[in-house]
């Protein structure tokens, strides 16, 4: 599960967009200055992802600022595959904080959505931690109770997007060894069991 930190729930995007932080957010975030070591990761200057994805069952759309309420709200009830190093969640950080440090975080982030729904959030799917040398990145998925088959989708159109990307030849994925629900999500998507320890399981797929 995420770390969970005081339950603050935001209904109103009027006042995300107000936030005096907002346009600077934006401006930064849409610099490409942003896109730094802050994980240790560098951005992926010759690999260029879509910034949406779909098929019959769910939309991705990458991550975007004003997105931030509707995400926040979210991600408070999601349930993780994937689990992140970063903390998820920081005492009193605000929709603009959360959203604004995912997306620093991550090479890619995409929100899920249903496509007879497309407004309204249940997940999101990311690719993070790229290493240039190895050519390999991570990748991480949570969703809402009950939507497990459309994370598997949202992972599915990840991963082809990232085999056409021809700049990728690995991708990492890293639960919990009792969530065995993941890891047979995973081998089922072709990933293959490489490392299962006392807390943490990994598992790799090779294009």
């Amino acid at each position: 599960m995420f770390a969970q930190g005081p339950v603050i729930k935001y209904t109103n995007a009027e006042n995300v967009a107000k936030h005096p932080a907002y346009s600077h957010a934006v401006t930064f975030l849409n610099s490409g200055i942003a896109k730094t070591s802050i994980t240790g990761s560098v951005l992926m200057p010759d690999i260029i992802l879509p910034e949406k994805l779909k098929n019959e069952d769910i939309i991705l759309q990458e991550l975007r600022i004003e997105d931030a309420v509707e995400f926040y709200n979210c991600c408070r009830q999601l349930k993780v595959v994937y689990q992140y190093q970063e903390a998820t969640y920081r005492p009193f950080e605000s929709p603009l904080q959360f959203v604004s440090r995912m997306i620093l975080i991550h090479e890619k982030l995409w929100t899920i959505s249903l496509a007879e729904e497309p407004e309204v959030v249940i997940g999101t799917c990311s690719l993070h931690g790229y290493d240039l040398k190895a050519s390999r990145i991570d990748i991480g998925g949570a969703v809402l109770p009950g939507h497990w088959d459309h994370l598997y989708s949202a992972l599915d159109l990840a991963l082809q997007s990232v085999r056409k990307s021809q700049g990728i030849k690995m991708v990492v994925a890293k639960t919990t060894v009792k969530n065995q629900i993941a890891i047979d999500m995973a081998e089922k998507l072709g990933f293959l069991l490489i490392y299962s320890g006392k807390r943490e399981a990994i598992v790799r797929w090779v294009i």
